[in-house]
């Protein structure tokens, strides 16, 4: 579905002058371009705050991780000196 384009640009030429095919078409590629810049803008805005979270997701599971490697065994609780061990180990 859709209009031929010819159709729309033929009365035009007809009516007024074939040096008003040029700017209508450029007019409908400028107008094209511009659509599909918008609709990729929102696309790639929307894969870019999935990035962000995957990271922030990411980096709180790491520093969890982290974190729990240095707790002292069985007793739940982080001294400063596992932490010092830890921070200056690697």
């Amino acid at each position: 579905g859709g209009i031929i384009w010819k159709e729309v640009l033929d009365p035009l030429v007809e009516r007024t002058s074939p040096g008003m095919a040029l700017p209508f078409v450029m007019y409908i590629a400028f107008a094209m371009f511009a659509m599909l810049n918008v609709i990729t803008g929102v696309f790639v805005e929307s894969a870019m705050a999935n990035a962000r979270e995957e990271n922030n997701e990411d980096l709180v599971a790491r520093l969890r991780e982290a974190v729990e490697g240095m707790k002292v065994s069985g007793s739940g609780h982080l001294t400063w000196e596992n932490f010092e061990r830890k921070l200056y180990s690697k």
